[in-house]
């Protein structure tokens, strides 16, 4: 059973649970989506409708409160009665599997602090940790040990359709979640501010920021929209030349894995986790500027604009060398280390729910006072689906301090290295 929010339908991970969950259908295995519901973000309508293999199960908590999170999913559990349950971005799932005697297997797929805080303290309740990048693994393995940590490796589809170049202008564009915080797309109209029309701009995507990115580009660049891997692959990468990549901080970024899969040439931030991961080297598969160094990215682009057999060159380096990086690997290790876990028979009580609000103060039981928010028409006023449906609960402040110490200091050693 996954546990997942809904207020994003599309993106990395959302990808990622839908080709794990239809593989695991085709290998027999009864796959449940507890599928989060909030009053304003989270629709699960929406999300079950985008993924129509998983069993849907609605976890509510329209009621907004922690408190209300936790018992939602914990019905959902409940009426499951799972032998592996895997959380995607849900907070909440650290308290509720104290409910059950499932295994409890954690994916770490991306740099969140908080979310990997969680992983470090809840060792209690977990049964298999999961980092798909060496920076990850890293990490946890110098705080929790080698005991539950399995790395399995990113991996991308092999490509089709290799690009062809066909057009004078160099095809460059953004395949990504449209986040400023966490992708920094913002910065596309910066580097279109610095180049003429012998650059093409596209961008593939959608995102809470879509709109800022479309008032500051104007016409300057297409706007695709969201599209499936398998219509980027038919589409998009064979009529692309680079991808501009602007992360601060990733695990294993799999879209720029699947633009060399079809060989895009990747012009790449140094990314928090590059050094580690130790895929990308500048001259080689790849031109890497320094995070928010537009100018930089911006000379890169402009030298394969005017050098067309080092772009060709590179586009065959960074083609060969995410090669054997494939999503068939990656699924089948997944599946193997779900089919390895054994289902858990004894874990802690589910703890009391903290106080939310007037009613618990009053001395009434969390979940009653939630029920009566509900059927009354009580909202918390969330402002985002993140806050209605948090994807890491509230870290300890040591963990979390402990935590952004070692991500800083290994990827420092890893880039010594380099």
């Amino acid at each position: 059973m996954f546990l997942t929010q809904t207020h994003t339908v599309w993106g990395g991970m959302e990808w990622w649970v839908h080709n794990l969950s239809q593989r695991m259908l085709d290998r027999g295995w009864e796959v449940y989506g507890g599928l989060a519901r909030g009053a304003r973000f989270s629709d699960p309508r929406v999300y079950a409708a985008a993924h129509p293999h998983l069993r849907p199960i609605v976890m509510d908590a329209r009621a907004g409160t922690e408190s209300a999170r936790i018992h939602a999913v914990v019905r959902a559990l409940r009426r499951v009665n799972p032998d592996v349950v895997i959380p995607v971005g849900i907070g909440a799932a650290f308290e509720a599997i104290r409910a059950v005697d499932a295994a409890f297997i954690v994916p770490v797929l991306s740099q969140h602090e908080e979310w990997l805080a969680n992983v470090i303290d809840g060792q209690d309740v977990i049964d298999l940790t999961v980092p798909n990048s060496r920076l990850l693994e890293r990490v946890l393995l110098a705080e929790v040990g080698a005991r539950c940590v399995r790395y399995i490796r990113q991996g991308a589809p092999r490509g089709t359709t290799p690009r062809s170049p066909r057009t004078p202008r160099l095809r460059v564009a953004i395949v990504s979640r449209l986040e400023e915080i966490t992708k920094r797309v913002l910065d596309l109209a910066r580097v279109a501010g610095q180049v003429g029309p012998e650059i093409e701009l596209h961008v593939f995507g959608d995102g809470p920021d879509r709109g800022a990115l479309e008032e500051k580009l104007g016409s300057r660049a297409r706007f695709h929209g969201y599209m499936p891997t398998e219509q980027l692959y038919r589409e998009a990468y064979p009529n692309l030349d680079v991808l501009l990549f602007f992360s601060p901080a990733e695990g294993s970024p799999n879209g720029v894995y699947e633009a060399m899969q079809n060989g895009v040439v990747p012009v790449s931030s140094r990314f928090a986790g590059m050094a580690c991961e130790g895929i990308l080297h500048h001259g080689e598969n790849a031109l890497l500027f320094d995070v928010g160094d537009t100018s930089t990215a911006v000379e890169h682009l402009l030298a394969l604009s005017s050098d067309r057999e080092r772009l060709e060159r590179i586009s065959i380096a960074a083609r060969t060398s995410i090669a054997s990086y494939t999503d068939d690997d990656m699924y089948e290790a997944w599946i193997d280390a779900i089919e390895s876990t054994p289902r858990r028979t004894q874990r802690s009580d589910l703890d009391a729910s903290p106080p939310s609000g007037r009613l618990e103060r009053w001395g009434l039981p969390a979940a009653a006072a939630d029920f009566l928010r509900t059927i009354g028409g009580v909202r918390y006023p969330h402002r985002s689906g993140w806050e209605e449906w948090p994807g890491s609960q509230p870290a300890a402040p040591a963990t979390l301090a402990r935590v952004t110490k070692r991500l800083a200091e290994i990827e420092r050693s890893a880039n010594d290295e380099r």
